[in-house]
């Protein structure tokens, strides 16, 4: 992510429509590419395959709360993502959500970061006793997961819709 030397985790951030997940304490996310068989007789014995589907897939885990510090909805706050937010749109409402996964500092340009379109297929509580509660939200991609840079558009290159809405390329044969 052109951090320079081991990425801390708290340097990180998951923002989902361009608000930063509440409270975060976690975030992993994977990518994975499916293969196809294409064994057969001639492979004398051997099983062999060919590049398929690719996948990804995030979690995040965040601290459960509902307002603030000095009480005001976290679900009010501008920049800001909570739970009821989260469970409203993109579970009852099956609303896709942009995410970006990135330094959750505004850093010198140059940045990595990955953009993507994905939907919420869980949000889950635990609330222990005497122990912070914290709420897990999973996310499916629906489709690419793409790493840009942060920094200026440059000849409409490097746009956000772009990146997140790319246009697709029509095959033609003779």
């Amino acid at each position: 992510m052109a951090l320079n030397g081991i990425i801390n985790g708290a340097q990180i951030a998951i923002f989902l429509n361009s608000e930063v997940s509440v409270l975060s304490t976690s975030l992993s996310w994977s990518i994975e590419h499916k293969t196809r068989s294409t064994t057969c007789r001639e492979g004398n014995g051997w099983d062999t395959s060919s590049p398929f589907m690719r996948a990804w897939s995030a979690d995040v885990e965040n601290l459960l709360a509902f307002r603030n510090s000095s009480g005001q909805l976290y679900s009010t706050q501008a920049g800001e993502i909570s739970i009821d937010t989260i469970i409203q749109e993109h579970i009852i409402n099956q609303e896709p959500v942009n995410i970006i996964i990135k330094p959750n500092q505004n850093l010198a340009n140059g940045n990595k970061q990955w953009l993507g379109k994905a939907f919420v297929t869980s949000v889950s509580a635990d609330t222990p006793n005497e122990d912070n509660s914290t709420y897990s939200v999973s996310l499916k991609g629906a489709g690419l997961l793409r790493l840009t840079q942060t920094g200026p558009i440059q000849n409409g290159n490097n746009s956000l819709y772009k990146a997140i809405n790319p246009v697709k390329q029509v095959l033609t044969f003779p």
